[in-house]
């Protein structure tokens, strides 16, 4: 994997290729998979972040993970001038998810992550990745989407977070349907709220829907002053499919 790098201030983009490992002979050359990534750092630094912005990253990981959250392939880039290098190789799967994390110092600065990334033989798949600070990345979920679900069933999630909010954050993931918040919902953060300290870690958070038919075709993630929770301080969402029934 080689990475090159332009910087002008925040806005850095990365070039990467992930070559997945189908054999060590010459003639497996050509059925060998690749992942193209494009790494951004966001636009707009949110009003959480307290980086400068002469915040030198000193540290680029790469991670690479299956569907059940484990770690199947990782690479510490190396900084040369202009350039990140690296190696890193991978069987073709589905259902990847791919993070970035960025360091100055071995503090965590930034970090985003691109899931449901299907890697073939044959193959070069473009990702795109924005890492940026605060954030919600690296989310898991069980059971995994697609699927049906019967009323009371929940949808369990894991993420990682960054934030530099000194009060801490609470972070809620909530189901939509249609651009909205579907009806008859919970969510387990909202019967026991889930608060995390400044810096970064991992949380848990759950949902299910209780009654009527219902289509969830979005987690909305929302990140917030612990604080004071009209204060909302990242808003993502992932594209998902879960069918709720009796």
């Amino acid at each position: 994997m080689r990475l090159k790098m332009t910087s002008l201030l925040f806005n850095i983009v990365i070039i990467a290729y992930l070559i997945s490992n189908c054999g060590n002979s010459p003639m497996d050359v050509a059925n060998k998979g690749q992942l193209q990534m494009r790494i951004s750092f966001a636009e707009e630094i949110n009003k959480a972040s307290t980086l400068r912005e002469s915040a030198i990253i000193d540290q680029m990981r790469v991670t690479v993970s299956n569907s059940n959250g484990g770690d199947v392939a990782f690479s510490d880039l190396i900084q040369n001038g202009p350039r990140w290098e690296g190696e890193i190789e991978l069987d073709p799967a589905d259902d990847l998810t791919v993070t970035v994390e960025a360091s100055e110092n071995s503090v965590l600065r930034y970090a985003g992550s691109s899931s449901g990334v299907n890697v073939q033989a044959d193959e070069t798949v473009e990702v795109d990745i924005t890492i940026s600070n605060p954030a919600i990345y690296n989310i898991q979920l069980t059971p995994s989407s697609p699927e049906s679900l019967r009323f009371n069933e929940r949808v369990n999630i894991f993420f990682r977070y960054l934030t530099n909010e000194t009060s801490g954050v609470e972070i809620s993931g909530f189901p939509f349907s249609n651009s909205s918040l579907t009806l008859n919902w919970s969510v387990g953060s909202i019967d026991q709220r889930q608060f995390y300290r400044v810096g970064s870690g991992s949380g848990t958070d759950s949902f299910t829907i209780t009654s009527g038919d219902a289509t969830v075709d979005q987690i909305e993630f929302k990140m917030r002053n612990a604080a004071d929770l009209n204060d909302v301080l990242k808003v993502d969402f992932l594209s998902v499919e879960y069918i709720f029934s009796q």
